[in-house]
């Protein structure tokens, strides 16, 4: 049976300036296990100080064996789609932090290469469903902490952009994937702009072109007009728009300025929207 969450807890306290030499003489199996049993406890201290800070050190110092790297993939493959689709429950809780710890183990992975290629496609292909698929775009909850669940997806699918098996033609299902956060009925206000801007510098450092960056721009007035002809109400449409909006703007302020096509069309699309009658 694994360690209650208060056990876990005072366990990992114990163990926050664990060296590697000490790691390897854990049961590291079974305290891997209760981790991942504990990703989205509601308790924010074990969530994010320990079990995450834990697997970040961890993973990113090479304590892993190939084996349990391989493990915590496949295990937080499968949380991070637990109750995908529902808004306001603690389920966002582990597959947001699962998202986190899967972004250590891809990043590690571009250096140490122990996964396969089939299981770096895997986690890829689910970056992006995750993001298409999640709809609680809660930042900080009151007594809970951070869900921050768009964000930490979209610190995921940078990290799969960076990877090796990560192919440059795959970059406009990344711009779907982006484009999807914008259209969840919400105006972010807890630094997602930010990190999923990130996502578009990741694609232009793989080769994404000026004009394929811009005609992307260019569409996004056009999907905002195409939501709002699909009958949604009043305020939901302000809260896309200006949610496009800002990050237009994050975006246009980001882009180097050999990229002029692409901060063109960032600029037009800003305009567009805000002569939108529902902006």
């Amino acid at each position: 049976m694994g360690q209650t969450s208060e056990e876990l807890k005072l366990k990992l306290q114990r163990m926050t300036e664990t060296s590697k030499g000490d790691w390897l003489q854990e049961d590291s199996d079974l305290l891997l296990e209760d981790m991942l049993d504990h990703i989205g406890a509601v308790d924010p201290e074990l969530r994010d100080e320990l079990i995450y800070s834990a697997f970040a050190k961890w993973i990113g110092e090479g304590y892993l064996s190939p084996g349990q790297l391989e493990r915590v993939l496949e295990r937080c493959l499968g949380l991070q789609m637990s109750g995908i689709g529902e808004q306001g429950s603690d389920a966002v809780f582990t597959r947001s932090f699962a998202s986190l710890a899967l972004t250590c183990v891809i990043v590690a992975d571009r250096k140490s290469g122990v996964l396969s290629g089939a299981q770096t496609e895997k986690a890829i292909r689910q970056s992006l469903s995750y993001m298409e698929r999640e709809r609680d775009t809660r930042g900080f909850v009151p007594e809970k902490g951070w869900a921050h669940a768009i964000a930490h997806g979209a610190d995921l699918l940078g990290a799969c952009v960076r990877h090796p098996a990560f192919r440059p033609e795959r970059a406009p299902d990344i711009l779907a994937a982006v484009q999807s956060a914008f259209f969840k009925e919400t105006v972010y206000t807890d630094d997602e702009d930010s990190r999923l801007t990130t996502v578009i510098d990741r694609l232009l450092e793989r080769g994404l072109a000026d004009a394929a960056l811009a005609g992307w721009i260019q569409g996004l007035p056009e999907a905002y007009e195409a939501f709002l002809s699909s009958g949604t109400d009043y305020l939901a449409a302000f809260h896309t728009g200006i949610g496009l909006a800002y990050f237009l703007k994050t975006l246009y302020f980001r882009l180097d300025g050999e990229l002029g096509e692409a901060r063109a069309a960032a600029e037009e699309a800003v305009r567009r929207l805000q002569t939108n009658r529902r902006i």
